[in-house]
């Protein structure tokens, strides 16, 4: 997991990206936001869940800053990630 990279996740969208159906990241702590909004962001409608346990260096940057973030059209999990909720963090 320490190999995988930001560059890592450019080269599976470009490769992969209309056929990835659910990735896991789970700790993976070399990824940052930037990595993983250009994936979510390059990868067709097919992608449907993520896991990202582990990833504390994930934030809200990611989570909440990607395209995908407001299309119900599609299904779209992020299994994983802190949250916050009323002050507190929760898993979403």
């Amino acid at each position: 997991a320490t190999l995988v990279t930001d560059s890592t996740l450019e080269q599976l969208a470009q490769h992969c990206g209309s056929s990835l159906e659910d990735l896991n990241v789970s700790y993976c702590p070399k990824l940052t936001n930037k990595g993983m909004g250009y994936l979510v962001d390059k990868c067709s409608n097919q992608l449907s869940k993520i896991h990202t346990w582990g990833c504390a260096q994930l934030t809200d940057e990611f989570f909440d800053g990607h395209s995908r973030v407001v299309d119900y059209t599609h299904s779209f999990e992020i299994f994983g990630a802190w949250m916050k909720k009323s002050g507190r963090r929760s898993v979403r």
